[in-house]
Order: structure tokens, then sequence, then C-alpha cells
């Protein structure tokens, strides 16, 4: 189980990749722009693109 922050908001999620690794996620890699809010510059990253679906683990808990 892993705790997490989404934010609905963002065009994309991120996701450590030490947690990447612990769950076995695979990917490929791309190079992507992050640019943060009142950042006019942003860097440019080497990520690994992974796929992954999250599930609330608290309703399971309570039925």
């Amino acid at each position: 189980m892993v705790m997490c922050l989404l934010d609905t908001g963002c065009q994309q999620s991120l996701v450590r990749k030490k947690i990447a690794n612990q769950l076995g996620l695979k990917g490929h890699p791309e190079h992507v722009k992050l640019t943060r809010l009142g950042d006019s510059c942003g860097q440019h990253k080497r990520l690994q693109r992974v796929k992954f679906r999250l599930k609330d683990v608290l309703l399971k808990l309570m039925c």
C-alpha cells in the first residue's frame, strides 16, 4: 500500500522511481519539461512513463 496525494488539476501525475520499482512498474523513457506554478523556464527531465491503476482500499476495508 502506498499513500499518495493526487492533484486532479494536473495534466500528469508523478510517482517516485523507488515506488515504481517496488511496485514492479515497467515503462519507456521520455524527455519532458516540468514547469511549476510561477516558473517561466521549467526543467527538462528524462523520466520513465509507466501506467498503473489506483483503487481505494479504505472502501474495501469498511464493507
